[in-house]
């Protein structure tokens, strides 16, 4: 398993100083649509300094529409292709980012958010169908839960995908998706999110490290 510490900063500088701040992370996800100071040179500056540490995102927020224009994003988006770091792209809300993806040596993490139910396994499987298409090394799904049934769904659904691909990460969101934060990384979740403290988490329902760390130390010693 995988710890992800979420950079929901403001600047280059800012990014810098939080990763240097946590060696304990094995992965920094940057949400580069919230830097201020967005520098085509010197984020690839800092992706060729920390490669596959790094996991660069171009959304924001509840799938909220990206500050930078597609011309702006798809410039560096082809700087990035080129360079050893993760690059997470929503099936959802970026198909046209996906779409113009070809030779690469990034990794890509092809991701899929709803942010305001969790949709059937059928839904959820023609999903995973569609994400195929573009040839990720990784696949996410992020769903929030509105009941318990749908924390079962997913962990369901994650023991089928990695049946079928080999890097995955199935997250439920909100108070309901608990089970799937403790269970997914038991279960083979490839990368687990972790803030270090509730109110820089990146997701409703996110645990922190500590947390996650309390609970794997209770489970492996039964």
């Amino acid at each position: 398993m995988k710890y992800c510490l979420p950079l929901l900063v403001e600047s280059i500088q800012e990014a810098r100083e939080q990763i240097a701040s946590a060696p304990e992370y094995d992965l920094y996800e940057v949400w580069l649509d919230y830097l201020s100071d967005w520098n085509d040179k010197e984020i690839t500056a800092l992706c060729e300094e920390y490669g596959s540490k790094l996991l660069c995102l171009f959304r924001r927020l509840n799938l909220e529409s990206p500050k930078k224009k597609f011309e702006e994003r798809g410039v560096l988006l082809d700087l990035l292709l080129d360079l050893d770091v993760v690059v997470d792209l929503d099936i959802t809300t970026q198909r046209e980012e996906l779409e113009r993806i070809g030779e690469r040596k990034a990794t890509l993490l092809t991701s899929y958010h709803n942010y305001e139910r969790t949709p059937s396994h059928d839904e959820l499987s023609k999903v995973f169908e569609s994400m195929l298409e573009f040839q990720p090394d990784i696949i996410k799904f992020a769903t929030f839960c509105e009941r318990e049934r749908d924390a079962v769904l997913l962990l369901e659904f994650l023991l089928e995908l990695r049946e079928r691909f080999d890097r995955v990460v199935v997250l439920g969101m909100g108070e309901f998706g608990l089970p799937t934060r403790i269970f997914g990384p038991q279960w083979g979740n490839e990368i687990q999110f972790a803030a270090q403290t509730k109110e820089k988490a990146s997701a409703p329902g996110q645990l922190t490290r500590k947390e996650l760390e309390i609970v794997r130390g209770v489970l492996e010693s039964r």
